[in-house]
């Protein structure tokens, strides 16, 4: 029996508006379970990030990132944030 993992890199490009502040926090629930275990505070109006994701059993697995943007760009400020989920499904055989 031979057990094979299979490596996704998933890329998250994230822009807020003109005028919209920045990216401030996002947020990914790498292996589909509903539990956010990975967390990246970037700062900026346009980020790029990666990360990788291992499924070693067969299955249909939900990649989810919730992306948070903030007027001032200010991570402190929970009370005015606009977030935005985004899925991709990942097929192992």
């Amino acid at each position: 029996l031979v057990l094979l993992a299979l490596l996704v890199t998933v890329v998250l490009t994230a822009e807020a508006p003109a005028g919209g502040g920045g990216i401030v926090d996002v947020q990914w629930d790498l292996d589909g379970d509903g539990v956010f275990e990975a967390r990246d505070t970037p700062q900026g109006g346009r980020v790029e990030l990666t990360r990788t994701a291992t499924f070693d059993a067969p299955g249909t697995y939900f990649v989810t990132v919730v992306a948070a943007g903030q007027r001032d760009g200010d991570p402190g400020n929970p009370y005015t944030r606009l977030e935005n989920l985004a899925r991709a499904r990942v097929v192992v055989a």
